[in-house]
């Protein structure tokens, strides 16, 4: 089945978001009217980044200042494929066509002189009119694809005001469907993000939910959510002094895997056709993996073997099979475990935190940078950036890889402990993606690496650990004696339970040092040692700077006076930036408030995930986990009396993600009020657009012609 639109078709495509390079990038791309694949492609984009600055322009005509909107530059790389030929670079020109401030609540049409129709139909703001099409320069009418261009961090705030615009749009039928088409004919509005991390489905939930008016029945346009499980495009937007100029850096090389919701072939059609026309994968830049798949791979329980479902969405070849769903949308309709296994496999989720913690270190002082995060970096006398670069400087320091795959390591086993618990038994749905990257590890000589030649999947890392088992044990037990915590012969008082490390040995000062070496990696040295040498020469990372700022330079006297005095320079992390917010809020804390869910000792089995948060959130001043006892809460010179040894085993079995001051910050479960399994469960079986079909058939039901003659 063809997934190309016909020539003719017309999309509308809105771009949405704080990220201004990848905006300016698409905009330079799908507005490059040279490229025949853009024809008949409408392009609007709705920021709150100065647009009059950024994406609209003043020019002269006839003696008079007309607005319009900004024409890009992007040069992007070109990489090829083959060792030792050099990189090539390609020049797009393209301006969207109409621009909209979303930060602009009110209905005031003066905010934005690209859009200077009078509003003759309804008293929309920027937003509504952006995705309505109502007073718009452009001809495209509503929208077929809103797509978030922004960090993880920005999803829900951005999901609220999309949320709130089509509610109204909603009630007043200005969705796109006529009085001749259904809203069940109608095709569906995309809502998406270019990268689905931090739970995205979940702050789809939430914002829905939560802007949802009380007069709301049911959506008269149907609504479907997607994401990306990795951002196939690495911008970075020139200086001030070039403004109308931005660098692509490179796109994934390999299939890009997505989750959608609803899952239905109908959905999984639309979807493609209006994604492959985004992102042009009709022109090789996203080429098959050795297993011949390529282009847009929809994971979930439908999708393919490699992908952990059961290979029924391949089977929606004929007419009659869009109106008959595969087995397992049936079984998951709303993707839940396709979205996490897009927030499990978020890659930079993983490398951003393990690079921060080693890059901002000072071995010549490590207590201060440890507390600070702030480190020499003498430029341009000792360094010819002026900041470190994050991937090849962050990976090239010997304290990166063992972290790293600590880190990894105990992600593995949290993630097949959600495996064990919410797929299909037998299935690994949200772990068989598991490597990150565009395609995770789906080329053929990837999984046999990870897979069987070194028996590291994740399924093998929870077997090996005991803790999967043990998790397991503990919802069996709290399911079957009525919520308590008693019965289960791996449960303890406090709802956690214990593993053979507190067999081996209870309490003891060395108990996290036992963690050997079944909670490991199989050969973790060859491995560490591949994924930093392609991190280094990888040509996509190779020009991004760490999140840092100079601090005040320190004049050192030599013991020498006649010398001259030296003048080091001193940097600390960026800590406002969107990498330590999408890194620990929005990505660490996930995994420490699923696996606290799930009764895990966090100090026991994800020591090192707790180090990190620690760490860096003493640099963000937040609270986002509860500090260590015998490290945090104690002056540099106090003693303990004696009592270090029982204040850490009484402080191992707290809630260290539940009590955080600043938990209401990050999208950890506990958060939005979610504390067990079953609790999550319940809130995953909610719609994502907070429509209540239930509620809907009760209505008619109550006013049918049967019930009104009783």
């Amino acid at each position: 089945m063809s997934s190309n639109l016909p020539k003719n078709k017309r999309q509308t495509t809105l771009l949405i978001g704080e990220s201004s390079a990848t905006i300016a990038a698409l905009c330079a791309i799908l507005g490059d009217i040279s490229n025949p694949a853009n024809a008949r492609h409408i392009i609007r984009v709705a920021t709150s980044t100065t647009p009059s600055t950024n994406f609209l322009e003043s020019k002269a005509n006839n003696g008079r200042a007309v607005v319009t909107p900004r024409k890009w530059r992007c040069e992007e790389q070109i990489i090829s494929s083959l060792p030792l030929v050099p990189n090539s670079w390609m020049i797009h020109c393209g301006a969207p066509d109409s621009v909209f401030d979303y930060s602009i609540d009110g209905n005031n049409d003066t905010h934005n002189s690209n859009n200077n129709n009078n509003n003759t139909n309804r008293n929309y703001n920027e937003l509504e009119r952006a995705i309505s099409g109502r007073n718009t320069p452009d001809d495209g009418g509503i929208v077929d694809l809103i797509l978030l261009c922004c960090p993880p961090s920005s999803h829900l705030s951005l999901l609220q005001r999309i949320a709130r615009a089509l509610y109204k749009l909603n009630e007043h039928g200005d969705l796109g469907c006529s009085s001749t088409t259904t809203a069940a004919a109608a095709p569906p509005i995309l809502i998406g993000t270019l990268y689905a991390a931090g739970g995205f489905d979940w702050m789809c939930r939430i914002a829905f939910t939560s802007m949802k008016p009380p007069s709301f029945g049911a959506w008269k346009r149907p609504l479907a959510l997607f994401g990306l499980s990795s951002n196939p495009f690495i911008c970075h937007a020139s200086s001030s002094k070039e403004v109308g100029k931005v660098m692509l850096y490179g796109r994934c090389s390999k299939n890009l895997c997505a989750a959608l919701c609803p899952a239905t072939p109908q959905n999984r059609m639309w979807a493609k056709m209006i994604l492959d026309r985004v992102l042009l994968t009709h022109e090789n830049h996203y080429s098959s993996n050795d297993d011949g798949h390529g282009g847009i791979q929809f994971v979930g329980l439908s999708s393919a073997f490699d992908y952990g479902g059961d290979g029924s969405a391949e089977w929606a070849l004929t007419s009659y099979t869009f109106i008959s769903k595969p087995m397992g949308d049936y079984a998951d309709p709303y993707s839940t475990l396709a979205f996490l296994s897009c927030t499990f496999n978020a890659t930079t989720q993983l490398l951003h935190p393990a690079i921060l913690a080693t890059l901002f270190h000072d071995p010549a002082n490590p207590e201060k940078s440890d507390l600070s995060g702030i480190i020499p970096w003498n430029y341009p006398h000792a360094h010819k950036t002026p900041y470190p670069k994050l991937y090849v400087d962050g990976t090239s320091n010997p304290e990166f890889g063992p972290l790293i795959m600590a880190l990894a390591a105990e992600i593995y086993v949290l993630m097949d402990a959600c495996d064990a618990l919410l797929s299909p038994a037998g299935m690994c749905t949200i772990s068989s993606t598991h490597g990150g990257g565009s395609g995770g590890s789906k080329s053929s000589w990837g999984k046999y690496m990870l897979e069987q030649l070194t028996k590291n999947h994740p399924r093998d890392l929870g077997v090996r650990s005991g803790v999967t088992e043990a998790i397991v044990q503990r919802e069996h037990a709290l399911l079957f004696s009525g919520g308590g915590g008693g019965g289960g012969a791996n449960s303890n008082d406090d709802g956690t339970f214990h593993t053979f490390l507190d067999e081996k040995k209870k309490g003891g000062d060395d108990m996290l040092e036992q963690q050997q070496p079944r909670t490991r990696f199989h050969y973790p040295n060859i491995l560490q040692r591949f994924l930093c040498h392609a991190l280094r020469h990888d040509a996509r990372l190779a020009h991004t700077l760490a999140p840092a700022e100079p601090v005040v330079v320190v004049v050192v006297d030599d013991d020498n006076k006649n010398e001259k005095k030296k003048k080091i320079r001193y940097i600390q992390p960026k800590t406002n930036s969107s990498i330590f917010s999408d890194a620990i809020p929005n990505g660490l804390c996930i995994y420490l408030g699923l696996g606290e869910m799930l009764g895990m000792t966090l100090e026991r089995d994800m020591p090192q995930t707790l180090a990190i948060v620690r760490k860096i959130q003493r640099w963000m001043g937040k609270e986002y986990v509860l500090p260590s006892f015998h490290h945090d809460n104690l002056k540099p010179n106090q003693s303990t009396g004696g009592k270090k040894k029982e204040g850490k085993r009484i402080w191992m079995i707290k809630q260290v993600v539940k009590g955080a001051r600043d938990i209401k910050e990050t999208t950890a479960p506990q958060a939005f009020d979610i504390y067990t399994l079953n609790e999550l469960k319940d809130f995953l079986d909610m719609n994502p657009f907070a429509e209540n079909k239930q509620t809907c058939v009760e209505r008619n039901l109550r006013q049918c012609q049967l019930v009104s003659r009783l």
